[in-house]
């Protein structure tokens, strides 16, 4: 969430900076939309949300910390991968990706995007269930 926060102010300060240093530059007229900033800022954390699932999953089963990383590095160029598959909202490290995207007829992406939080939340509680199961079940923590 911390990053999202940052990355939200790193924006609103990108439109700020050029009018505070520059002297010749105008301040910014038009207003800021926070309505539809903070809720797409939402959607993308919605979507993350099952990425830190799995990531913690396999941290929790995997003694190396190199191999949760590699792991998810290859499950997000496969999620590239499936985008133009139909089903490509079945992959969680996709719903960014497919957020990011969204109707955009250039993007030749055939998954459909409406309810894709709900795919999110569902993948995150059940990832977050199996890590609660491996993390009481170990025997060896810490």
């Amino acid at each position: 969430m911390q990053f999202f926060l940052l990355f939200d102010l790193g924006i609103y300060l990108s439109a700020l900076l050029p009018w505070l240093l520059v002297a010749n530059v105008p301040y910014p007229q038009a207003s800021l939309p926070l309505g539809t900033f903070l809720g797409d800022t939402a959607l993308y954390f919605v979507d993350c949300l099952p990425i830190v699932a799995a990531q913690y999953l396999m941290s929790l089963r995997f003694a190396n910390f190199l191999a949760p990383i590699g792991i998810g590095f290859r499950a997000w160029v496969g999620a590239l991968a499936v985008l133009s598959w139909q089903h490509a909202n079945l992959v969680p490290y996709a719903y960014t990706i497919l957020d990011y995207l969204g109707d955009n007829p250039a993007a030749r992406t055939t998954a459909p995007t409406a309810g894709l939080q709900w795919f999110a939340l569902a993948w995150f509680v059940l990832l977050t269930v199996a890590g609660y199961v491996l993390f009481a079940t170990n025997t060896h923590k810490g």
